[in-house]
């Protein structure tokens, strides 16, 4: 949801060639596969551990996105809607 275009159409590749790797591995039996296929398929595999990798991090960036938000929120929360004292307070120290 809120992803970048980039990494949306990252992800959209990552799951366009694993469709493509299902694909192949439906209509060719494992055993048979070229020295070429398995060395595609390992391919795909490091692709879609590298995407989960991704997915991982951008989890871990949106949650510290939202974690600075919500303490610039409540900061700005402090600072605009502080109870007179408080500003009396601020205002002395400011000057």
């Amino acid at each position: 949801m809120f992803l970048t275009f980039q990494s949306k159409r990252l992800l959209l590749t990552y799951a366009h060639i694993a469709f493509v790797a299902s694909e192949a591995t439906h209509r060719t039996s494992f055993m048979f596969l070229t020295f070429q296929s398995k060395r595609l398929l390992l391919t795909y595999a490091h692709i879609a551990s590298v995407a989960s990798e991704a997915k991982k991090y951008a989890h871990i960036a949106f949650v510290a996105i939202k974690a600075t938000a919500a303490h610039i929120a409540y900061v700005s929360h402090i600072v605009f809607e502080a109870p007179d004292s408080h500003t009396e307070i601020n205002a002395s120290i400011a000057f």
